[in-house]
């Protein structure tokens, strides 16, 4: 029997009609990019849906010819899905589809690889005599999501996206729709062959949970401490060493520095910690440092948010913090929040740190 994504996958194609939320792992697709109304007759997004089909069925039937894919196990071609979004909109805008920008994808198995897909774009192009160059090979990991069965007309999504939304404020998330995290939509129903009433449409949207930054007690500092082990190993990997600062301070140079100053922790459900940072005053200059996030929560704006609260709780000052050189992450942060580097230290022959200053306005 071949394989069905569908019935295999069922958390992630068939969601009950409430919200979810949803952990989604990478996945690959043959794709199609575009922008436009999707329902002009003759557009961009029709043309590429039958780029899509011709491509995907291409490899589903390479076992009935000589090219052979290794792994290859027959499966069922899973359903049409659509990426989405807007230029200078925040969210989704319905009601002007004409300023649309879309991936037009079909989820391909893991087996298939480059080769394996260079070849079905030149063998579609061949025997459909269409033009399926502009396809490509595409991975998305879409990670934490809500997502809903909506019933319906496509044009009454906004009301399942509502019902997305109040499930979000309810349970401390919100959307996390950026450049790189799109509205998504699975097309569970061919709309030629459903009335409109019945029509089955997968909304997914990114999240991200709504944390709190409120000062450390001292009974937080060993798990703080741990996390500090865990976030600076990305640091650590930098200099091929754990022979760091950070990876060697002791629980009571993190209670002495407590005790002289301020350390915050970034919170989520049930008091969990999964960031924090430290300052200290000192003739009116504050001093910041150990700015971390857990791994599994960095690139979420997280860092930003721990800056922006040790600012607001040192106002009107002076502020200064060091990084390593080979940080250009932590230094690209510091500059887009105005900080200026002011001198270099080098403390070994591998390890030169740069210290990077920012007045309150």
């Amino acid at each position: 029997m071949a394989f069905d994504f569908k019935k295999e996958y069922k958390e992630y194609y068939l969601p009950p009609q409430k919200p979810q939320i949803v952990n989604i792992p990478t996945m690959q697709y043959v794709a199609v990019r575009g922008k436009g109304d999707p329902n002009e007759e003759g557009g961009a997004y029709k043309d590429a849906v039958g780029v899509l089909y011709a491509v995907s069925y291409t490899i589903k039937m390479s076992k009935m010819g000589d090219h052979r894919i290794n792994g290859y196990f027959d499966y069922v071609v899973p359903p049409l899905e659509g990426f989405w979004w807007q230029e200078g909109v925040n969210g989704f805008d319905y009601s002007d589809k004409s300023s649309l920008n879309w991936i037009s994808a079909i989820r391909l198995p893991d087996f298939v690889t480059q080769e394996d897909f260079d070849w079905a774009v030149a063998e579609a192009t061949r025997k459909k005599k269409i033009d399926c160059s502009h396809a490509e090979l595409l991975k998305i990991t879409e990670g934490e999501c809500v997502q809903i069965m909506h019933l319906g007309s496509y044009d009454d999504e906004p009301a399942s996206v509502a019902l997305m939304d109040d499930f979000l404020k309810a349970n401390h998330y919100i959307n996390d729709l950026i450049p790189t995290r799109l509205h998504h939509e699975i097309y569970l129903s061919d709309p030629r062959k459903t009335a409109v009433e019945k029509l089955k449409t997968v909304i997914r949207h990114p999240v991200k949970i709504i944390p709190s930054i409120i000062p450390a007690t001292t009974s937080d500092l060993p798990e703080i401490l741990t996390l500090q082990y865990l976030a600076y190993q990305s640091e650590a990997a930098l200099f091929g060493t754990k022979d760091i600062p950070p990876l060697r301070q002791t629980l009571d140079e993190v209670v002495k520095e407590f005790e002289e100053g301020t350390i915050l922790k970034l919170v989520i459900n049930n008091n969990l910690i999964i960031g924090s940072i430290r300052a200290k005053e000192s003739n009116g200059t504050v001093y910041i440092g150990k700015l971390m996030v857990h791994p599994d929560y960095q690139k979420h704006g997280y860092g930003t948010m721990l800056l922006n609260e040790i600012e607001k709780y040192y106002p009107s000052k002076r502020y200064e913090l060091f990084t390593s050189t080979r940080s250009t992450n932590n230094i690209r942060l510091y500059q887009k929040k105005g900080y200026k580097e002011f001198a270099r230290k080098a403390v070994d022959g591998e390890l030169e740190f740069v210290f990077m200053e920012k007045f309150s306005s």
